[in-house]
């Protein structure tokens, strides 16, 4: 085993070991669209294919089985924390309580709540119908009355 393989079978483990402690702490995940998950069922699928045919180790292998793994751990951990808002946008909460300058909730098919952060990037989540309470009573709870517009 060389210390470059080493160090990045380390470094997956701990962004997975994140992932699911980020995935303990959901409170409300969002709901899956078909889409988001033909994309999860495709990357899993190239990156299980290269490791197949690439890896020459057991050190190899285990990356790319750890790094399918991180992204489905990556998708399953998007919703409403007590931290705040996760995203797919990568580690962290991308938006967290005090970084929250305006959050949106419509209900149409399902609950869309579209959260505007500090840095102006607006993220749109979609949740099921039967979480419309919860979502209301969290934004409420962390943000003030003038950041939460229901539609």
């Amino acid at each position: 085993m060389d210390i470059v393989s080493g160090l990045v079978l380390f470094c997956i483990i701990g962004v997975n070991l994140y992932y699911l402690m980020e995935i303990k702490d959901l409170i409300i995940p969002t709901k899956k669209n078909i889409g988001e998950i033909i994309s999860i069922v495709i990357g899993t699928m190239v990156i299980l294919s290269i490791t197949y045919f690439y890896a020459k180790t057991w050190i190899h292998t285990m990356i790319g089985v750890l790094g399918a793994v991180s992204l489905v751990l990556t998708l399953a951990g998007k919703g409403i924390t007590s931290k705040g808002v996760r995203s797919v946008r990568g580690l962290g909460n991308y938006g967290n309580w005090d970084k929250l300058l305006e959050a949106r909730v419509s209900e149409e098919k399902d609950i869309r709540v579209g959260f505007i952060h500090k840095n102006l990037n607006e993220d749109i989540h979609h949740y099921k119908k039967e979480d419309y309470d919860r979502i209301i009573s969290l934004l409420r709870e962390h943000l003030s009355n003038g950041i939460v517009k229901i539609k």
